[in-house]
């Protein structure tokens, strides 16, 4: 989802979002392929399970996923994001 488009009651994302594209940003790459390479890197043996609106998304996200860069990523950089923001359960109902 764009920055821009939060809606209000999950606005307390926003820091982590910023965080996260201003990463992207530095490694030029879309936050998706970010989020992507490093699950591929995280745990190469995992099955991933993502959503798409349409086939180009599905056929882009397999093309990253399959990618394989080495990725310098700050295993801290997330370490304390509140439980609130992490699990969509905890979201407040719009």
């Amino acid at each position: 989802m764009d920055i821009d488009r939060v809606p209000p009651p999950i606005r307390n994302v926003l820091p982590f979002l910023e965080k996260l594209e201003e990463m992207a940003r530095d490694m030029k790459l879309r936050r998706q392929e970010l989020a992507l390479e490093y699950v591929a890197q995280k745990w190469p043996d995992a099955f991933v399970l993502f959503g798409a609106e349409t086939k180009a998304q599905v056929l882009d996200n397999v093309r990253v996923f399959c990618s394989k860069s080495a990725l310098n990523i700050d295993e801290d950089a997330f370490k304390n994001v509140p439980e609130n923001v992490l699990n969509p359960v905890l979201w407040p109902k719009q």
